[in-house]
């Protein structure tokens, strides 16, 4: 969970991320979510960008070489919202999920030919989608999906089969939630669901179907666009990020809150984690901030030139190493931060 972190490169001390570049230039499809777009490493070892147009289009880009390898025209019924990657263990295949914010569908796609495998219609009759992912279970891997609804908070966390037949529901869960994602520990063998909610964040059993625990405290909060879950020094700890310019860190398992930063004034939209140590967060002030995780101190900031950055993900790339790529809300580029200045 959180970001993708697994792709070669050598380390780049994240002071030195200095430059951007405007590596897409389309009409963007974009809205306050997380997973805007998604960057992937393939089985066959390809380093993908995934972005979706106003058109409804879903375009691959190359990272490595700079070019555009296919366009999915009308993939949706509306807008694509919404991204995730499974890498598919058991069948050797990358699968991509995406959602349709508004008009409630899933669709399945085997990234090799771009198949649509599986469409899961119309999940919510009311309400809107804004959140997808997967997890692994018994050899399995199943889609989960949340659901935003200002009317009816009732709506469950509902668990589907790749087939896209239903599998379960687990109740108690995402009233008004704008963010979903799956988490396992190796320590309990156990999955945990997370949804960041308005106002709270909540993490469930999935193997016993039950809520597991509630993160909120006494600061008033609106949307989480962003959750990020790391193990470090055996210790479980979830960062969460809120709308109203609070971040948080918990220990997971004991609910602790082990620290609060509040940025007064602003609005977050989410951040990326770096090497453990650092977080980069999207601020609605036309800056990426670098914060130091044990006090939240800003050490380095970044100008995206866009009033609000809605999605930040860290990446590694051979000619890079670590860097970072970055959409505003409402604009016409994907940018990517690196040391270097050079694209092509």
């Amino acid at each position: 969970m959180g970001n993708n972190n697994s792709l070669n490169g050598p380390n780049v001390n994240p002071i030195d991320i200095k430059n951007s570049i405007d590596i897409i230039k389309d009409d963007l499809s974009c809205d306050y979510f997380n997973n805007s777009f998604l960057i992937f490493k393939s089985i066959n070892g390809i380093i993908y960008l995934l972005y979706s147009t106003e058109n409804k289009s879903i375009i691959t880009f190359d990272l490595v070489h700079n070019k555009k390898i296919n366009e999915i025209k009308n993939a949706h019924n509306s807008h694509i919202s919404n991204f995730k990657h499974i890498q598919d263990i058991y069948k050797k295949r990358d699968l991509i999920i995406t959602i349709s914010c508004f008009d409630s569908n899933v669709k399945i796609w085997n990234a090799s030919n771009w198949e649509c495998i599986c469409n899961i219609k119309s999940i919510y009759l009311e309400g809107h989608l804004r959140s997808a992912s997967y997890l692994n279970d018994k050899s399995q891997y199943y889609i989960i999906v949340s659901n935003t609804n200002s009317v009816d908070s009732k709506n469950p966390i509902i668990v589907f089969g790749l087939n896209g037949k239903k599998i379960k529901e687990i109740n108690d869960s995402c009233d008004k939630a704008y963010f979903i994602d799956a988490f396992y520990d190796e320590k309990f063998s156990t999955n945990y669901i997370i949804t960041g909610n308005d106002g709270y964040v909540k993490s469930f059993d999935y193997n016993k179907n039950k809520l597991y625990h509630t993160y909120t405290d006494y600061y008033i909060f609106h949307e989480h666009y962003n959750i990020i879950i790391y193990d470090k020094s055996n210790v479980v700890k979830m960062i969460d990020f809120c709308r109203n310019g609070i971040i948080r860190i918990w220990d997971f398992h004991s609910r602790l809150l082990l620290n609060r930063f509040i940025y007064d004034k602003t609005e977050i939209f989410g951040g990326c984690l770096w090497n453990d140590d650092y977080l980069y967060v999207a601020f609605d002030d036309n800056k990426i901030k670098l914060l130091r995780l044990k006090d939240g101190k800003i050490v380095h900031n970044l100008i995206s030139n866009e009033k609000i950055v809605i999605y930040i993900q860290k990446i590694n790339l051979p000619k890079y190493g670590e860097c970072m790529v970055s959409q505003g809300y409402n604009n016409e580029y994907i940018k990517l931060w690196a040391k270097s200045s050079e694209y092509s």
